[in-house]
């Protein structure tokens, strides 16, 4: 019993050795991934804020209700791509914000969070 005993000590302490080495390095991807991705949004999200500081002081949501509001189908579904762009920017802005914290908070939003596609290219 005590041989067992200390063999799943030593396989615990291999296993905590072995992910706290690995564990910082996923995050460290998995962030630099997720701001890939925010950079993408915000360039996707740029051309309409600039219509938006054009025609609407800046102001993007009034730009998307503008669009909802027409009686153009292609406009109307050009709303609800910008309102989904602004949904995805601000989704994975949260995110990042969120991995800003210690390392144990980043892992515990991970286990609770994580984007699966983003984290299986990770």
């Amino acid at each position: 019993m005590l041989f067992v005993r200390g063999l799943l000590d030593r396989l615990l302490v291999v296993c905590a050795v072995v992910a706290g080495g690995l564990v910082p390095g996923f995050i460290a991807q998995y962030r630099q991934r997720l701001g890939g991705r925010l950079d993408q949004a915000r360039l996707d999200l740029e051309p309409w804020q600039r219509l938006a500081d054009q025609f609407h002081h800046g102001d993007i949501r009034t730009l998307i209700q503008y669009h909802l509001d027409s009686g153009d189908p292609k406009f109307h579904a050009e709303g609800a791509v910008i309102r989904s762009l602004v949904d995805t920017v601000q989704q994975l802005q949260s995110t990042v914000d969120a991995l800003h914290a210690s390392l144990f908070r980043q892992v515990g939003y991970l286990l609770l969070h994580a984007d699966p596609g983003l984290a299986r290219a990770t």
